[in-house]
């Protein structure tokens, strides 16, 4: 009955993340019946922006329903969690993963930011509003890490070896990023190497902010490419 329970429990996991998202679909039908005032905002940077945050709220308050998840959430803001073990490695690598990530939209896909919906409602805006989307790049990766590294990545790993933990995390987030994968098998590949490359570090460094600065840095190299590209 332990092992059972010992190998189901990753997966019931990823059930209550996933279950967190229809949660947040609920609500926003919710809305669209209810409040039809809320129906203009939708495909609009505001909107946009408020289901980004919805979604990833949602899926925090999966995480925090489990008591081992709280306490590494605790300890991961002490000062000595975030000293013991940082690489340089990871925003550097971040860094490097970002440069290529702006050279494959430019040269390989370029109406990418026109495809992909997260980035559609913000192209051709010139005011403040664009600035929301830079949050969204930003911030994005703090709650992102926290759910797949922190939590997914390691419920994973204490029933299973690397190799399936990693691949479910890696397929987990490619249907998180669904619209940019789909994009062009360049992303694809892309992220399906920043995913992977973040599950190492976090193995061979046991510090979740190691993951976090590289894709902080890796999404900072992104936006900053993106507003100089509207701003010009």
């Amino acid at each position: 009955m332990k092992l059972s329970i010992k190998t189901l429990g990753p997966w019931l996991s990823l059930a209550a993340l996933f279950g967190s998202q229809l949660v947040a679909l609920v609500i926003l039908v919710a809305l669209w019946i209810f409040f039809p005032r809320a129906r203009s905002s939708v495909g609009t940077p505001f909107g946009t922006f408020s289901v980004s945050v919805l979604g990833g709220f949602a899926a925090l308050s999966a995480v925090l329903l489990f008591p081992d998840s709280r306490r590494d959430l605790f300890l991961l803001f002490k000062l000595q969690s975030i000293r013991r073990g940082f690489s340089y490695f990871a925003p550097s690598a971040g860094f490097v993963l970002g440069v290529v990530g702006v050279s494959l939209t430019r040269v390989r896909v370029e109406h990418f930011a026109e495809d992909y919906p997260l980035m559609k409602p913000f192209i051709h805006l010139a005011g403040p509003q664009k600035y929301l989307l830079a949050i969204l790049l930003l911030v994005g990766p703090i709650f992102e890490e926290v759910i797949m590294r922190g939590f997914l990545y390691r419920a994973f790993r204490r029933s299973y070896g690397i190799t399936l933990s990693v691949s479910t995390i890696v397929l987990t987030a490619m249907l998180t990023h669904l619209g940019a994968v789909t994009t062009s098998p360049w992303l694809f590949l892309l992220i399906g190497a920043l995913q992977t490359i973040l599950c190492l570090i976090l193995e061979k460094t046991c510090n979740l902010w190691n993951c976090i600065a590289c894709h902080f840095v890796y999404n900072a190299v992104v936006a900053s490419a993106w507003l100089m590209q509207t701003n010009s």
